[in-house]
């Protein structure tokens, strides 16, 4: 019995080598693009009004990214018109153990005519894909967070500027500016009574 192994032919060995290379080649890390963050982590925003017509986005408490993969991020106002970019700011990254923290902070002002303003932010990362959070900000609660709003133009008998408005119980009264009279409005019934002329 020859226990002597047959040659194995050059081909073969090169044809393994190369099948060898290709692997090693193709498991390495060629720049591929970071996972992007999930949906819950982006939508970790702390919004504030800060002002009639102004509105600041930051990231919210511990905002942390695997990867350095968000370039800059941008706020806007969306329309049916479409998306009009208002700010911009590039995020400052901390290495952490698990990853980066990510702090960022833009400020924009916003159309001070709307009561509802639809705020939204742009995360645009570096393989040039972006990824969006949308929210609508009620810019009558600046100064004061408790304001609501109860009543429309639409629903009053009276349009102009107000001398007086005062509200008991479920009733709303107003008065124009000069001699329009004054107005009960009931806001249960949604009844607007001409009380004095």
């Amino acid at each position: 019995m020859n226990l002597v192994p047959k040659a194995i032919p050059i081909q073969n060995n090169v044809t393994a080598a190369l099948t060898a290379t290709l692997l090693l080649f193709l498991s390495c890390d060629q720049g591929v693009t970071s996972p992007l963050p999930s949906s819950s982590l982006l939508e970790n925003l702390v919004i504030t009004q800060t002002y009639y017509d102004s509105v600041r986005v930051q990231s919210g408490k511990n905002f942390v990214l695997r990867f350095q993969n968000v370039e800059r991020i941008s706020i806007g106002e969306q329309t049916d018109s479409g998306y009009t970019e208002l700010a911009t700011t590039k995020p400052i990254y901390s290495a952490i153990s698990d990853g980066y923290l990510t702090t960022f902070d833009v400020k924009a002002k916003s159309d001070s005519s709307l009561i509802i303003f639809p705020l939204r932010a742009k995360y645009h990362f570096r393989d040039g894909t972006t990824n969006e959070v949308s929210r609508n900000i009620s810019t009558l609660q600046y100064p004061y967070p408790s304001a609501e709003v109860f009543v429309t133009g639409d629903e009053v008998s009276y349009w102009g500027v107000f001398q007086d408005i005062d509200r008991i119980g479920d009733k709303l009264y107003y008065h124009p500016l000069g001699a329009g009279g004054l107005y009960e409005y009931d806001l249960v019934t949604r009844q607007t009574r001409e009380m004095l002329l």
